[in-house]
């Protein structure tokens, strides 16, 4: 009966620093830069032409969830190989919004 216990407590703890882990990611400064960002690409795509609906908005709101989005999942993966992944894949994603900025303002 003990060991039944024992195991029970274990799978409890398990689930608590899952729990712990997985809101961590609101600690971090990236991440909070990151989900100002989200906002601030909403806020402005928002007075974007109507026209670009499903063009530079949503591929621009699409890429800015991305950044904050993989901070947070690389955020709980266990080995720093997988939380590197992660984080490479945002880097990506904000440079993806460099771009269709860049290419917002040429088009005016």
């Amino acid at each position: 009966m003990a060991k039944k216990e024992d195991k029970r407590i274990e799978e409890i703890q398990k689930i608590e620093r899952t729990k712990t882990n997985s809101s961590s990611y609101k600690q971090l400064v990236v991440w909070k830069e990151a989900h100002q960002f989200v906002l601030d690409v909403y806020k402005q795509t928002s007075d974007f032409p109507k026209h670009e609906l499903y063009g530079i908005i949503s591929q621009l709101r699409r890429a800015a969830v991305s950044v904050a989005n993989n901070i947070v999942e690389g955020n709980i993966k266990r080995s720093e190989k997988d939380q590197l992944r992660f984080l490479e894949i945002s880097r990506s994603s904000i440079t993806e919004c460099e771009y269709l900025i860049e290419l917002s303002k040429d088009l005016g």
